[in-house]
């Protein structure tokens, strides 16, 4: 079964995003119990045909799907996605409160090297306030920073790997419990972990470092309570996941297996938002 279909065209590529059940999970792709993706190609509206690439995944997190796309007042398109997924409801600490899952920030679609990107609209970056830590041009193979408020945060790293072969960043950390991303620069490969109650990972592979395209990293995290939106490379890739983490689990932890260049390294407490009816 497909579900919630959308056609769109961005520039002169027309992109169907649809959410199939059934794939066969693969070691780096299809992880979850059903996926969210794209196709880009050209869609005949006379003869209904697509002439398109191979299926994409959208988000490579634990709680993404189908995601619903729209054109706003600034002629941007918009995706919005369910961070959950169905039958899974039990996974989730908010049962106890009666409510469970919610939905992804809003995040804006471009098309680069042929790939679909998404990032957050500039009115969520806007939501930056008090700078809780930064470090610019320094060369180090770990860092650890605690206490950061209440879990509410932007974190925005900028790296060159330089003889590096292996990065992990933890957060939302205690001795129990943390979030874990992984980059193996030499393999090419990613996981996201999430360690707590529920322990669980995905794995993804990372086609900048494979095809020695650079060897800089840009990862953005939105942190909010118990939502987190990770996006790599200015989002060409996503992952979206619920953490319920516990109140003291506020640490942050970087760890390499040779110095790297960190040519950014900045965090800001996120504000709330406002909604206009």
């Amino acid at each position: 079964m497909w579900e919630c279909p959308n056609m769109i065209k961005i520039d002169s590529k027309d992109v169907f995003v649809f959410s199939p059940q059934g794939l066969k999970k693969e070691e780096f792709r299809y992880q979850n119990i059903y996926q969210s993706g794209y196709m880009m190609g050209k869609f005949n509206e006379y003869s209904l045909e697509f002439d398109h690439d191979e299926f994409e995944e959208l988000d490579m997190g634990f709680d993404f799907y189908a995601p619903q796309v729209f054109k706003d007042d600034k002629n941007r398109n918009i995706l919005i996605g369910w961070m959950g997924l169905p039958e899974e409801e039990k996974n989730h600490d908010s049962n106890r409160y009666n409510w469970v899952h919610s939905l992804t920030m809003p995040r804006e679609l471009s098309i680069r090297n042929n790939k679909l990107y998404q990032f957050p609209i500039k009115e969520i970056q806007d939501l930056k306030e008090e700078k809780l830590f930064d470090l610019q041009d320094e060369k180090l193979d770990n860092i650890q920073i605690n206490n950061i408020c209440e879990n509410s945060y932007l974190l925005s790293l900028k790296l060159n790997k330089e003889n590096a072969k292996t990065m992990s960043l933890k957060f939302m950390l205690n001795k129990e419990e943390y979030m874990l991303l992984e980059v193996n620069f030499k393999d090419s490969i990613g996981k996201l972990h999430r360690v707590g109650k529920i322990s669980e990972v995905r794995k993804f592979k990372i086609d900048k470092f494979k095809t020695n395209r650079s060897d800089d990293l840009k990862i953005d995290i939105f942190v909010d309570k118990s939502a987190v939106e990770i996006y790599l490379q200015d989002g060409e890739i996503a992952l979206s996941s619920r953490v319920y983490a516990s109140k003291d689990a506020k640490n942050i932890e970087l760890n390499c297996d040779n110095k790297i260049k960190i040519d950014s390294f900045e965090i800001h407490r996120l504000g709330k938002v406002t909604y206009n009816e």
